[in-house]
């Protein structure tokens, strides 16, 4: 957080100083309502060179796909900006002063069609790399299995229980929207917990079975989805 309390403080100072220098060089007679502008528009997209990382991390937080996929995009928007508005920053400074107002225009308006593309695609990319980046159903059904088969005193129940964390270990990972025996193996395995909570040697096997049977219907359906996809 302080780093990005630098890039700001980094930002005021560059487009202080762009003005300060414009200041310096400009001719007192060169100046315009136009140069004004220009100048302005300029020092701020400058000093945006420098505000740029802050704004990212910001907006994205930790999704590093995110951050990483809008590094590239926003050098082109901020390098393009600064083009046009140093640009319009001469116009200005040399009378064309229509000139210099149509290509402020155009670089404002780029500029903010540009960063609500690159906002709605950072989004995208975030919302994909969060769906991905998220643990399995399956690893957590293992987890709980392995939990329930250290409360089961019948031999056979602690028996299948570990068998069917094996397979849930080597059960296919998540696809975006899941599958549609998710609800079901969940609602089987809170069941089983019930069961065993209430009694320890209670018979579970029926649930197992059916467990096994939703787990290998839900790998085809995933891996059907992937072929597709």
């Amino acid at each position: 957080m302080r780093s990005m309390g630098l890039f700001n403080i980094a930002a005021l100072v560059a487009s202080i100083m762009v003005l300060a220098i414009a200041a310096v060089l400009v001719p007192d007679k060169s100046w315009s309502n136009a140069a004004i502008t220009s100048c302005v528009i300029f020092a701020l997209s400058v000093g945006f060179v420098f505000y740029a990382p802050s704004v990212v991390a910001k907006k994205q937080g930790d999704n590093n796909a995110a951050q990483m996929a809008s590094l590239g995009p926003l050098g082109v928007i901020t390098g393009w900006t600064l083009l046009l508005t140093a640009g319009a920053f001469v116009l200005a400074i040399l009378g064309m002063d229509k000139l210099a107002w149509s290509l402020d225009i155009f670089a404002i308006g780029s500029f903010i069609i540009s960063g609500l593309m690159l906002r709605a695609a950072t989004d995208v990319i975030g919302n994909v790399a969060a769906q991905y980046s998220a643990p399995s159903k399956h690893v957590g059904w293992q987890g709980e299995i392995q939990g329930l088969r250290s409360i089961a005193s019948d031999t056979k129940s602690k028996a299948s229980l570990e068998q069917l964390a094996e397979k849930l270990r080597y059960a296919a990972s998540d696809v975006p929207g899941g599958s549609p025996q998710d609800n079901s193996i969940a609602s089987e395995v809170q069941g089983i917990s019930e069961q065993l909570n209430v009694d320890s040697a209670a018979n579970v096997q029926s649930q197992i079975s059916k467990i096994e049977m939703l787990i290998a219907q839900r790998d085809v359906f995933l891996r059907s989805a992937r072929n597709k996809a």
